[in-house]
């Protein structure tokens, strides 16, 4: 419970706090100390867009996140909402070890291709 209310606290945050013009957003150490974009990097914009129901706009600053929501989704209703008691398979397939090193090599490509390809 406490999880949803800080996820619930934090959205509201964020829809009224404009990451674009805030001083407060949090800086991408690693974009600042090498020049190339982190897979994090742009998500608190495209979290700011989602809210907003800018989805496309959203897409732009982090695509990867925009895919990856109904997984986080599910993930979090199989972990918090006694998911993995209702729908069993459903929880061993989303926490197996496949399905998590296909997310990490996901990730490691999709880091590698954005800076290659700038987006």
């Amino acid at each position: 419970m406490v999880v949803v209310i800080i996820i619930i606290a934090g959205s509201i945050i964020l829809y009224f706090s404009d990451p674009f013009n805030s001083q407060l957003s949090p800086k991408c150490y690693f974009h600042y100390l090498t020049g190339y974009k982190c897979v994090g990097c742009g998500t608190q914009r495209a979290l700011y867009n989602i809210l907003h129901l800018r989805i496309f706009e959203g897409f732009k600053y982090n695509p990867i996140l925009i895919i990856a929501i109904p997984y986080i989704i599910i993930l979090f209703y199989t972990e918090y909402f006694n998911g993995k008691y209702k729908m069993p398979k459903l929880y061993r397939m989303i926490s197996s070890y496949k399905t998590i090193y296909a997310i990490l090599i996901i990730i490691f490509l999709y880091s590698i291709l954005r800076n290659i390809y700038n987006f």
